[in-house]
């Protein structure tokens, strides 16, 4: 019995929408002004808005302005139209006349957020959005969505992912807002470095949505943080086989290919995401890596250059540049690339290192060693940046300095034989072989089978008897 009565409900309602476009259709064809109480043009208004015919919807909004003008909803309705447009001032002067009448909804409240917010004024977008969702009883979900954003912006992560949690808890028919919720809360993950709840989160998304696209897209960007590269491909070839259609998701599955050195498939992947989105910036890089990966570097260079010409600010882009120039040892040209990349994006530790091989090239030992500093003031744990440094110092002829350097990386990587096997040989290509052996000692006892890293780093020692007779031993 209740069904059938919701069923009535349903259609009464859609027998009222179609009434009203019919007599709407009909007079914009006679060229006649219709006329619509107050409330049906609301329900014409809503209804373009869902269907997302936004020019129609402006027609109607002109029309209740020119019928009602006291009424504010036509008012905030232009104002949000104007925003959609990026046409802050406009918009602000409308919400100017509400402001004189002194009524202020909820609506009144969210076109101010977002005036704000195209304003770059993330705290006071967020006190009118604040108040928006109050005035809502807390159950306003793209207000929400709109605030996970801005908590994102100003690095406030565990209200982001509150926010966006919510957005996702509550029931919504609007699907790019849940998208959109999941990004913010991805977002959020990254930053906070809780890929493990990340994981844990997405993977409830997944139970509750088995066909969730995004979710698996997502899940699938954090097994790749955690190195899980073949969970990663499983979780991307879900979401692709619901949803072929996600460019991002293609995008992250070559990342995941590039991780595991699969350029080949790599390439496909990305193709596959730009053929989707032809002018999308991440993805025309994405490519230009495969090719520079590939040692297909003019093709690297165009691609590079494409992205470029989409987003100047593109670091990424400018450094794949600047490795096509260090592959042709056009050393100042690619110290030019890594440079930008590194102004553009200082915490990316990457650039500054590049930056720091191809000034050593150039012999510039002074923005080198900068380089390098900035290196280890983002990852003290650098072990490519340590032994660069002490090699630096090296070739400065500080002895003690680089010996200081590498010293202080013994308890950072206590456990790591590597590092004691390169530090070893950087002690025999710089002449000190009794410091050199005793490390090679050291690295043998954590890992007896490593000596290839030592051998391939410093080639003399196959003809020196003492390191020979000590890898021996250990054979």
């Amino acid at each position: 019995m209740f069904d059938d009565d919701e069923d009535d409900d349903a259609s009464t309602s859609d027998e009222y929408i179609t009434e009203l476009l019919e007599r709407y259709h009909s007079s914009i064809a006679k060229g006649v002004t219709p006329f619509f109480m107050e409330d049906e043009l609301s329900s014409l208004c809503d209804y373009f808005l869902e269907m997302q015919d936004l020019e129609q919807e402006e027609v109607v909004v002109e029309m209740g302005r020119d019928l009602y003008p006291e009424s504010n909803f036509f008012l905030i309705r232009k104002a949000n139209l104007l925003l959609d447009r990026d046409l802050v001032d406009e918009a602000e002067e409308l919400i100017g006349q509400v402001r004189e009448t002194g009524e202020q909804d909820m609506e009144f409240y969210r076109v101010h957020g977002r005036i704000h917010l195209l304003r770059g004024e993330w705290e006071k977008a967020e006190a009118f959005l604040k108040t928006t969702l109050e005035l809502s009883g807390n159950a306003d979900v793209l207000t929400m969505g709109i605030l996970a954003g801005i908590y994102n912006t100003l690095g406030r992560y565990s209200e982001a992912l509150s926010m966006a949690n919510q957005v996702l808890v509550e029931p919504a028919e609007d699907e790019e807002l849940k998208e959109r919720a999941m990004l913010d809360m991805a977002m959020a993950y990254q930053e906070m470095g809780d890929i493990e709840g990340a994981i844990v989160r997405y993977q409830q998304i997944i139970d509750e949505e088995p066909y969730n696209a995004y979710a698996w897209q997502y899940l699938g960007t954090f097994y790749n943080d955690t190195g899980l590269f073949e969970r990663a491909l499983k979780a991307f070839d879900y979401s692709i086989t619901i949803d072929p259609n996600i460019a991002l998701a293609h995008y992250h599955q070559g990342l995941t290919y590039l991780n595991l050195k699969d350029f080949d498939q790599a390439y496909a992947s990305m193709c596959e995401g730009l053929k989707l989105n032809p002018n999308d910036p991440i993805l025309l890089c994405g490519v230009g890596i495969c090719h520079e990966k590939r040692g297909e570097f003019p093709q690297a260079r165009r691609f590079f250059g494409e992205t470029l010409s989409a987003e100047p600010a593109y670091a990424d882009a400018w450094y794949g540049l600047g490795n096509c120039e260090r592959n042709d040892r056009q050393f100042t040209r690619a110290a030019d690339h890594y440079r930008k990349a590194a102004e553009l994006d200082p915490t990316e530790e990457n650039y500054w290192f590049s930056l720091a091989e191809v000034c050593m090239e150039l012999h510039d030992l002074k923005e080198a060693e900068s380089a390098l500093e900035q290196v280890m003031s983002l990852n003290p744990a650098s072990l490519g940046g340590r032994l660069l440094l002490a090699e630096l110092y090296f070739d400065r002829g500080d002895s003690i300095k680089a010996q200081l350097v590498l010293a202080e990386g013994e308890d950072l990587h206590a456990d790591n034989s590597l590092f004691f096997f390169l530090q070893a040989a950087c002690y025999l290509n710089n002449g000190l072989r009794t410091d050199a052996l005793q490390t090679l000692q050291t690295a043998l006892d954590l890992e007896p089978g490593g000596f290839d890293a030592f051998l391939e780093a410093a080639p003399d020692a196959r003809r020196l008897k003492s390191f020979v007779t000590l890898i021996n031993k250990y054979r």
